[in-house]
């Protein structure tokens, strides 16, 4: 079905974007939602780093156009990629979708003003195509990539070239207007275009592809000149980083603790907003300081993610791949993909 090997410094990085996406929803992003915490966060030096944290969703991107390319190569047809998608991230979203909804339901805490009609589109992973909240407001990302996965797939398997260059220049000028619901079309192509370099099949167009991808946040200016150059440096960054991971020179982050965090951040990321949301308006209104508070959340979201990891992600998405290889291909060895 799909083979795969380790890079461990993405899994470093994803670790840090989790890490980096969380924090910012439980301190800058509560106050967004529900005005401000019990009382000024401390140290405010620090608080003031985690204004950037959202940004992790772009480094994401980065990186799942990387491994996309990666598992498209080493999937045997279209079927095989779909069904590898599907088994990997599928299940810990059902999961992390009905924690979620416990908490909806049973904690009377919807911020969201979420109905069961949302909660049906939301099973689709694309609620944004109806026009409807998501389960957890971080789902509206699975959106991107939903669409980014059948695109590139239907590409890939159709082109006897799979000259994924074309695909990613299409896609990137489509998204200029933001048609098609693609606006980070360019982050999934860097990815794509970083994996080539790195796998040592870049031709001239790769080139060509990767330099439309570092033009396009240059073109696409931001509230303020300052804010725009912050922006371009980091997505530059976030690039270079993804690159010298992909050429297994990021050594130095592949510390457990970040390997944990990565290995666990798709549920971490599915499952933190809402849970968390509540877990620190709850301790607040008990006297807990929200530095405390957040802490706690963030302990808490890492167990259930954890547990959704463990009990949920790995074991349902190795029988589905077991299931496909005993019907499909009996004489396969499947490993399970890593990094993806």
């Amino acid at each position: 079905m799909v083979k795969s090997t380790r890079l461990s410094g993405l899994d470093a990085l994803r670790g840090l974007a989790a890490v980096g996406v969380v924090l910012y929803h439980y301190t800058i992003g509560y106050e967004i939602m529900f005005g401000q915490h019990s009382a000024a966060l401390q140290p405010h030096m620090l608080i003031q780093l985690f204004h950037q944290g959202h940004f992790g969703v772009e480094l994401f991107f980065i990186i799942s156009g990387f491994v996309i390319l990666m598992t498209l190569e080493r999937s045997e047809s279209l079927v095989s990629f779909g069904i590898s998608r599907f088994a990997r991230l599928y299940p810990p979203y059902v999961a992390c979708s009905a924690l979620t909804l416990g908490v909806i339901v049973f904690a009377q805490f919807n911020p969201q003003h979420l109905r069961f009609a949302d909660a049906l589109a939301g099973l689709t992973m694309a609620s944004s195509l109806f026009h409807r909240p998501e389960i957890d407001p971080s789902d509206w990302t699975l959106t991107y990539e939903v669409i980014f996965y059948i695109l590139v797939g239907a590409f890939y398997f159709a082109r006897k070239s799979r000259q994924i260059e074309m695909f990613c220049l299409v896609g990137m000028a489509i998204s200029l207007p933001f048609a098609l619901n693609i606006y980070y079309a360019y982050l999934f192509a860097g990815g794509m275009m970083i994996y080539r370099f790195s796998s040592g099949k870049a031709v001239a167009l790769t080139w060509v592809t990767f330099g439309a991808v570092l033009a396009t946040p240059i073109l696409r200016t931001r509230a303020t000149a300052a804010q725009h150059l912050l922006y371009v440096l980091m997505i530059f960054a976030f690039m270079a980083l993804v690159w010298l991971a992909g050429k297994g020179k990021l050594r130095q982050l592949e510390r457990p603790v970040l390997l944990f965090l990565g290995d666990i951040s798709y549920s971490l990321y599915l499952l933190h907003q809402i849970i968390g949301y509540w877990l620190i308006s709850r301790l607040e209104k008990w006297g807990l300081r929200p530095e405390a508070a957040v802490m706690a959340a963030l302990s808490v979201s890492i167990g259930l993610a954890s547990a959704s990891r463990f009990l949920v992600e790995l074991p349902v998405q190795r029988r589905i791949r077991q299931i496909y290889t005993k019907t499909f291909d009996p004489g396969l060895v499947v490993e399970p993909p890593a990094a993806a």
